[in-house]
């Protein structure tokens, strides 16, 4: 789906946290990976007809690799062949199917990416798989905020990051050069007031907009949709 890219007057913050991340996961595998394994797991709603569910991974996967990274409860693997699983790239504002021929022009499940899979089973199944602790905690137990890069104006799918709730309202935009909270943003109008979250279960769309009493979390294990109205923004969720 879409990808958080780290352009322009963003690069900088982008490239910081992936940095980080990527320092917080030497880390843990020095430590030993079975010792912070962190297991998730979310139910994929399915039908013989197609269903759509549009997720994301709430922790850093171990291994990146969808064929990994996709598997149920159990270990059997997820059915990816067939255009089951694409994601939207938003810097080139184009759509990117998984080919299990070629799994590098995809590239790897990152934390922040939304994807959409389709399940075509007769039952519903439990996407499961292990990852690092929810939020890269450091040795104070601080997790770390992440920044989801948005790179042109338009439509970016992007993933909910972590493996807790957290409320949109919360959340703030930067264009580089100032942040303000999401409300302010949407007053200025760099995005909308809201993103749009997929119902899987019922295969509709719902509005979450900070005021909503039944909608106004980013939840874990699901994709969002937020429209910019500039470029070069990011979106920043706090961990806490």
């Amino acid at each position: 789906m879409f990808k958080i890219n780290t352009t322009s007057g963003i690069e900088r913050g982008g490239d910081i946290m992936k940095k980080g991340i990527i320092l917080t996961i030497v880390a843990l595998f020095a430590l030993g990976a079975a010792a912070v394994a962190t297991p998730v797991s979310t139910t994929i709603y399915s039908n013989p007809a197609g269903f759509y569910n549009v997720v994301a991974p709430p922790v850093v996967p171990f291994n990146p690799a969808p064929a990994d990274v996709f598997k149920k409860s159990g270990g059997a693997p997820i059915d990816l062949s067939g255009g089951k699983l694409y994601r939207w790239d938003a810097a080139t504002q184009g759509m990117i199917l998984y080919d299990p021929d070629t799994p590098e022009d995809f590239g790897g499940i990152l934390l922040g990416d939304g994807y959409c899979l389709l399940a075509v089973e007769s039952d519903n199944f439990i996407w499961q798989y292990d990852g690092a602790p929810d939020g890269l905690p450091d040795s104070g137990n601080n997790m770390t905020d992440m920044w989801i890069s948005l790179p042109l104006a338009g439509a970016t799918l992007f993933g909910h990051p972590f493996n807790h709730s957290v409320p949109l309202a919360n959340c703030f935009v930067t264009d580089g050069t100032q942040t303000v909270s999401f409300a302010q943003a949407a007053a200025a109008g760099w995005v909308d007031a809201w993103v749009w979250g997929w119902d899987a279960e019922g295969q509709g769309f719902i509005m979450v907009t900070p005021d909503d009493p039944d909608y106004p979390d980013l939840v874990p294990f699901h994709g969002y949709q937020i429209q910019s109205y500039v470029d070069n923004l990011a979106l920043i969720i706090p961990a806490q």
